[in-house]
């Protein structure tokens, strides 16, 4: 199983200027030169193949713009990222700061092989990405390269560079107007489907990295415990669709959202502890009822625990993806659907609940 580090603060090397014009970089700017950004960040993955993957790999010491074969496409390493629907050969090749008088900011440069010649010197190949490392440099502004190489290595850790691994749950499908999508793969504007409402654009994608121990151990659902075609991860408060009578005697409502904790039988859903979890959170203009391998579980609600969960970071991330856009629970809207607490949904589970069949409207294909 791969491994994937998920950066959230990247942009195309095209959006930057370098002294008023095209930046190259293939070359090292020159310490006072101008240097600029324009346009929004984008949330970019990287492949490891190796499951011990720590680092981002860089061009080999004797050849400046070559890909080790170990990390081309079909190497025993191989590195790369989707750029257009492909994945490509990428390395790490240096990093360089800007300051504006008062803070400084460094920036790596992301090399992608777009011609499949295991080299980055063709046109565009060169810093095809580039990542803001901490806080990012303000864009629309003119600022000044103040080291050419702040780092200039043939490797680099992710975590060095704020990543967040995605190892674990990346891979989970999701069904969208193209097929189903790896979840760690979609952007915002993607259309995905809901039960209620066809295809809706997705707003906002956020990943938050955890030590899956304890309280924050993913909760497994075997493949058909709940109408799924594969095993499912999902965090212990991520709520499930459940329809079945015994919601509708018990608690008034033929289908209900159930805390996945809730539903734990010690078969066929499980906790388990995992070394390294990443929770990745959808956002839409609404609460919705998603299709996640083949069952249905809910989207993002932004209510108070939600964005506790999500840390300090993430509600800045949250805010800066949707500036202006009143989050509260009043201005957002209703939840999906009637929601149950633990102790209530463990009633339906041990009354012999029914899983949300995927023959039910909304589920043709």
């Amino acid at each position: 199983m791969p491994i994937y580090f998920s950066y959230a603060q990247t942009i195309r090397g095209t959006q930057t200027t370098l002294n008023g014009g095209s930046a190259n970089y293939g070359l090292f700017a020159n310490v006072g030169d101008t240097w600029s950004w324009t346009g929004s960040m984008t949330r970019t993955n990287v492949r490891e193949e190796r499951t011990d993957a720590t680092q981002f790999n860089g061009d080999p010491d004797a050849d400046n713009e070559g890909f080790a074969a170990q990390h081309d496409i079909g190497g025993n390493s191989q590195q790369t990222m989707n750029i257009a629907g492909v994945d490509r050969a990428v390395i790490y090749d240096y990093s360089f700061s800007v300051t504006d008088g008062t803070n400084t900011y460094e920036i790596a440069v992301i090399d992608a092989d777009l011609d499949g010649d295991s080299r980055a010197d063709s046109a565009g190949e060169d810093g095809y990405y580039l990542i803001f490392i901490g806080t990012p440099p303000p864009p629309d502004t003119v600022l000044t390269v103040a080291n050419a190489q702040v780092h200039n290595s043939d490797t680099r850790a992710h975590s060095e560079m704020g990543a967040q691994a995605v190892c674990f749950m990346a891979g989970t499908l999701i069904a969208t107007d193209r097929g189903p999508r790896r979840i760690e793969t979609l952007q915002p504007g993607d259309r995905l489907r809901t039960l209620d409402h066809g295809w809706q654009p997705l707003r906002w994608l956020g990943q938050m990295e955890v030590l899956g121990v304890g309280r924050l151990a993913p909760v497994r659902i075997a493949r058909g415990a709940l109408g799924n075609d594969r095993t499912l991860w999902v965090s212990p408060q991520h709520r499930m669709l459940v329809s079945d009578w015994r919601a509708e005697l018990l608690f008034g409502a033929s289908e209900v959202l159930v805390p996945a904790i809730a539903l734990v039988d010690g078969q066929q859903i499980t906790r388990v502890s995992r070394r390294g979890v990443s929770y990745c959170h959808l956002l839409f203009d609404r609460h919705q009822i998603i299709h996640a391998e083949g069952c249905l579980s809910e989207s993002l609600y932004p209510g108070e625990i939600a964005r506790g969960a999500l840390g300090l970071a993430g509600q800045l991330a949250l805010r800066q993806a949707l500036p202006g856009r009143d989050l509260s629970p009043e201005a957002y809207g209703p939840l999906a659907r009637p929601t149950l607490r633990v102790r209530e949904g463990a009633l339906l589970r041990l009354r012999g609940y029914a899983a949300h069949g995927r023959d039910r409207r909304g589920c043709a294909a």
